[in-house]
């Protein structure tokens, strides 16, 4: 249920409260303030003032319940939308900056510039060439690492990971990154059985 839903419930909350407050200090049928002895008005009158402090107070409270649980979904909207399923940096430029197309055309990592660049999955992606770019606008899936650019052996751990350009391979038409040489190297003893494991986790943990 969210903030706003939570806040008017309260309300018709209060509201019943305070009808079901008046009916037992009157009374089913009894007297109002200002139609009794001076002895009941009073009453009456002291009744109220006790109502009106419960009052501020509730709704104070309300007030205070109301913000937090704002601030709360506020949060959770604000982690959620930080996740990504692309490796990119607080620019928003994926895999900083290297060229993931001459991985495959010139078999090495590339630098990329911000003159060829284009922008796919919420990320800018950036290339050494306009040819290069042009080659992953007309086909982003087929040049893009798999996992969205995080280890390949983090995520068959189960978790993101960022990585090392440098450290690559391209296996099957597919390109895989990992965070360090040692850990490719670890991630190189079972090629097969480390993509079947990140196949099976990425649904789950590019949400995280």
């Amino acid at each position: 249920m969210r903030p706003s839903s939570l806040a008017a419930n309260e309300v018709q909350s209060s509201v019943k409260f305070e009808g079901n407050f008046l009916s037992r200090l009157w009374g089913e049928g009894g007297q109002r303030p200002g139609e009794g002895a001076a002895a009941d008005g009073d009453a009456t009158l002291g009744g109220l003032r006790v109502l009106a402090t419960f009052r501020r107070t509730y709704l104070f409270s309300l007030a205070v319940f109301g913000l937090a649980a704002v601030l709360v979904f506020s949060q959770a909207c604000t982690r959620a939308s930080a996740s990504s399923a692309i490796n990119k940096g607080s620019d928003h430029v994926a895999l900083k900056g290297y060229d993931v197309v001459a991985y495959f055309t010139e078999d090495k990592p590339v630098k990329g510039s911000k003159e060829f660049q284009h922008e796919w999955m919420g990320a800018k992606w950036q290339f050494s060439s306009a040819a290069n770019r042009d080659l992953f606008a007309a086909n982003p899936s087929k040049y893009a690492p798999q996992y969205g650019g995080y280890c390949a052996f983090g995520v068959s751990e189960g978790h993101k990971a960022p990585v090392d350009p440098s450290v690559w391979k391209i296996v099957d038409g597919k390109l895989y990154l990992n965070y360090d040489a040692g850990v490719g190297q670890e991630w190189r003893k079972d090629i097969p059985g480390r993509i079947a494991k990140a196949d099976k986790n990425w649904p789950k943990v590019m949400k995280e």
